[in-house]
Order: C-alpha cells, then sequence, then structure tokens
C-alpha cells in the first residue's frame, strides 16, 4: 500500500479508551503510543480563561455537579478529571488543566500536530472576542503545531485571520448549507463524523481541505477511507489502531512523520 493512502491518526481527546479524556495523561499515553495528532477540547472558566474540557459541565469527568461558568479557572484546577462513571477510582489523583499549563508541557512533542476544538457552549456565553482574547494569549507564544477546529462557521471565519492559523470546520450535518458554510470559509480541514457519510460515498479526494473522519475504531475501515482520499482519522483507541502494520507506517514515534 503506497504510504499516501494511509491516513494518519488522530488521538480523539487523547488515548480516551483507557485514560480520562482531555487529560495530559491520557495525552502523553496518545503521544508515546505513536500518534501523530492530537484532538482535544476546550471550554472558557467563569473568568474566561481555557481548560482542557468537553461539556459544558462537570458531571461526567468528575461527578460534581458543577457548570464550567460557574467556577474560575483556579477552583477548576482543583477538579478531578477522572471520569469516575467510566473509569472508577483508577484516576482519582488526575485534575482538569488549563490550556496554558498544558501547551508549556507539548511544546517537547514537535512533531504533533494539536487539533483545537472550541465549543459552542463557550462561545455562546462568552461570546468571541473575549474567546479569541484569551486563544491569542495563548496560542501566539506558543511553539505547539495547532489547528483551530470548531462547528461554528462564524468563528472560525473571525479566528483564522486573527489568529493566523489553520483551520478546521466541523460539520454538524451532512448537507448543502453545512457545505456552502464550508466553501465560504476555505477550512484547512473538514471534519466529520463517519456515520453521518452517505453509503458508498467516495469523493473525497479534493484540492479545497484536508478530510478528517471520526470516530473510527476499527483498523480496516480507517484505510479503506484512506484510500478514498482522507488523510487523518480521530480515533480514541489510538493505542490499538496503531498495532496494524500499515497504520503504524504513518505513526510518529519518530519526528517528522507528520
Amino acid at each position: 500500500m503506497h504510504l499516501k493512502d494511509i491516513p494518519i491518526l488522530v488521538a480523539h481527546r487523547g488515548y480516551a479508551a483507557a485514560f480520562p479524556e482531555n487529560t495530559l495523561e491520557g495525552i502523553e499515553a496518545a503521544i508515546a503510543a505513536g500518534a501523530c495528532g492530537i484532538e482535544f477540547d476546550l471550554q472558557f472558566s467563569k473568568d474566561g480563561l481555557p481548560v482542557l474540557l468537553h461539556d459544558a459541565d462537570l458531571k461526567r469527568v468528575s461527578g460534581l455537579d458543577h457548570s464550567v461558568f460557574s467556577l474560575n479557572l483556579k477552583e477548576l484546577l482543583k477538579i478531578s478529571a477522572s471520569e469516575p462513571g467510566r473509569l472508577g477510582t483508577r484516576f482519582a489523583h488526575v485534575r482538569l488543566i488549563a490550556l496554558d499549563t498544558f501547551l508549556e508541557k507539548m511544546a517537547r512533542h514537535a512533531q504533533v500536530r494539536f487539533f483545537i476544538e472550541v465549543k459552542d457552549e463557550s462561545l455562546t456565553h462568552h461570546g468571541f472576542d473575549r474567546v479569541l482574547t484569551a486563544l491569542e494569549q495563548s496560542l501566539t507564544v506558543s511553539a505547539v503545531d495547532y489547528v483551530l477546529i470548531a462547528y461554528n462557521q462564524p468563528f472560525l471565519l473571525q479566528a483564522g485571520p486573527q489568529l493566523d492559523c489553520p483551520v478546521g470546520f466541523i460539520l454538524t450535518h451532512w448537507d448543502e448549507e453545512n457545505f456552502a458554510n464550508a466553501r465560504a470559509l476555505k477550512p484547512d480541514y473538514l471534519i466529520c463524523n463517519f456515520d453521518k457519510i452517505p453509503k458508498n460515498y467516495d469523493a473525497f479526494f479534493t484540492n479545497e481541505w484536508e478530510w478528517m473522519l471520526y470516530e473510527v475504531t476499527d483498523s480496516a475501515l480507517a484505510l479503506k477511507y484512506g484510500r478514498l482520499g482522507v488523510g487523518f482519522i480521530e480515533t480514541m483507541e489510538i493505542h490499538e489502531m496503531l498495532k496494524h502494520p500499515e497504520l503504524r507506517r504513518r505513526s510518529c514515534s519518530d519526528p517528522g512523520t507528520l
């Protein structure tokens, strides 16, 4: 199989199959497994500062009945991110992490591209300008290779030029409205849940953007999409997927693969 036909694997919220999602521990484990890309989520605290978190509340990740918008960053960083309902007490020591701290620790992983998803709840609560001000303060001084991604097309239209960064647009639906928004945005990446793709669709080769599909946990399916022109595949099972010898050829155990 030609190397160009093998997709690059992106660890979806880190190695989330075995570790708490969006945590330093889970992301470090994904990188150790050979991930070339890491996708993680950002919400913004009561004081408008970014923290790695998918949900707008803490119920699932910590068991606490709090909104992320009700606590400042200092308070959030004391909270467990162990996902007790899914993982029990194994990761009780794991805490939420601020974007600044995370980026500082990731600077040594020059071979990894980070796909940073800004969640809609924070955009609605804080507004584009406040979110972008916080991101500008963190990302413009960071050495990491990153792509800003979101479902919110108007936000990306503003964020790409302001931060001078590549962007990825996530499709909410596979329909003409979403594709019209994508063509107007001209994103670097177009991202979609593979379950939303029409049966037998095979027109992924394009000069408009790179395709990235999630949540794929089957190596044969990932390789099929690679042959059809999909360059990036998101998976929560990064360690298991990279056991496949073909997918392993596009791993980043060694710098420079991406």
